[in-house]
């Protein structure tokens, strides 16, 4: 065991770039130098990545395989017919902007197409 262990069991951790494992987030912030709720912040992912250029790995948390946000609104163009999953994916497609299509789509009284194709929201 390190110097910096402590004798309880806590969440055990790991620094990824010199893969030395800890007992618990307080042995590893004594080993680092910070704050306990400083590492603990860096290795849920909450807004910070890294602590003096240290990536923290948690071994209770498990990576989330579904990265992705709520699911898009399902738009259609007019006049091909064809259905995109989001706005976005709509606007990758024709080379346009996402909020063009979103102020389309949403009834802006200045903007009726975009790249001469009009919008609505799909629905089944």
């Amino acid at each position: 065991m390190s110097d910096f262990d402590t004798k309880r069991d806590g969440v055990r951790c790991e620094i990824i770039e010199t893969g030395e494992v800890f007992n618990s987030l307080q042995a590893c912030a004594d080993r680092l130098g910070v704050s306990a709720r400083w590492l603990n912040r860096v290795s849920q992912g909450k807004g910070l990545y890294s602590v003096h250029g240290y990536h923290i790995k948690r071994s209770d948390i498990k990576p989330s395989v579904n990265r992705g946000g709520r699911p898009g609104v399902k738009v259609r163009c007019v006049e091909t017919g064809e259905v995109y999953n989001s706005i976005t994916s709509c606007a990758e497609a024709i080379g346009g902007t996402p909020s063009r299509i979103h102020d389309i789509i949403h009834g802006s009284k200045y903007r009726h197409t975009h790249h001469g194709l009009h919008f609505e929201i799909y629905k089944k």
